[in-house]
């Protein structure tokens, strides 16, 4: 999924599990701007569950990456919520929190499983 900047093509967020073989976890993988607070990192939140960080790993000419490999309780998450929320806040101090809709993972999901 690809979220671009109101009013702009440039990119806001881009979503993407990966499904990889071999491996027991998905994992999550979160682009942002470029021009983002590198610390705290980026809030992601499971409907009105609690938030949980996760740190920049690098960043590169196409933004700045954060990842996560998901465990069962966070894949059950998005499978049975409703939304995901995106949390950063850009260098100039500007917050962001890009809601997700998750209404279709766990039929999408249940292909690539």
């Amino acid at each position: 999924m690809v979220v671009p900047i109101p009013g702009t093509p440039n990119l806001l967020l881009s979503v993407s599990l990966q499904v990889r073989p071999g491996k027991q976890r998905p994992l999550l993988r979160i682009v942002t701007p470029l021009a983002v607070q590198l610390e705290p990192g980026l809030s992601i939140k499971f409907d009105d569950g609690q938030s949980r960080r996760l740190p920049f790993e690098y960043c590169e000419q196409r933004g700045c990456i954060s990842g996560s490999e998901l465990p069962p309780e966070m894949i059950d998450a998005l499978k049975q919520g409703v939304r995901v929320t995106a949390s950063f806040q850009t260098a100039t101090q500007q917050n962001y929190d890009v809601v997700i809709p998750t209404a279709n993972f766990g039929k999408a999901f249940a292909k690539v499983e």
